[in-house]
């Protein structure tokens, strides 16, 4: 996900009250992603900034 993109989200509002300090507060739940969109933040995605590379299964590039 990134700005930009469109999609669904639940959003669960619960009030609280905890050592002197009260307010309402907000709990992300599940994220729906429709479709991508334009980013709004500026940024290139990967496929722009890297080529693709090849990874043979064998190898143990890691080390």
């Amino acid at each position: 996900m990134y700005s930009g993109c469109y999609g669904r989200i639940s959003v669960n509002f619960y009030g609280f009250n905890s050592n002197g300090n009260h307010g309402i507060a907000a709990g992300l739940g599940n994220i729906q992603k429709l479709r991508d969109g334009e980013s709004l933040g500026g940024r290139t995605n990967a496929e722009d900034d890297f080529d693709a590379v090849e990874v043979d299964d064998e190898e143990d590039f890691l080390g």
